[in-house]
């Protein structure tokens, strides 16, 4: 349909959010569950909102291989930066996989493609 991304994003969100609230209220709606729940927290809660318009957003405009390298590339970047700022451990399966997602974006996103 040509409805715009946002209304089509509040569309889906409002039957989750329905859904949700039914079954909160089947359960105990008497017992909120936010005990507990720290600013990190709630940055990880807005962060999957954001990836999930991210990929709303994508899915829209790009193809299904953007959004599988946009992936990917997330991956290895978290991977690397873990590497440098945590001393995370690069070992050869992952090293490989470097180089199979390497060959891959070149192979479809290069210079060679018109």
């Amino acid at each position: 349909s040509k409805a715009p991304l946002m209304i089509k994003s509040i569309q889906l969100y409002t039957w989750g959010t329905l859904i949700n609230l039914v079954t909160w209220i089947a359960t105990d709606a008497n017992v909120l569950q936010f005990q507990g729940i720290t600013p990190l927290v709630w940055c990880i809660i807005v962060n999957n909102a954001a990836v999930g318009l991210s990929v709303a957003f994508i899915m829209k405009y790009a193809d299904n291989i953007v959004k599988c390298f946009s992936t990917a590339a997330a991956v290895f970047i978290s991977a690397l930066l873990s590497s440098f700022l945590f001393d995370f451990p690069l070992d050869l399966p992952f090293m490989v996989g470097l180089f199979v997602y390497s060959t891959a974006f070149f192979l479809y996103f290069g210079n060679h493609n018109p």
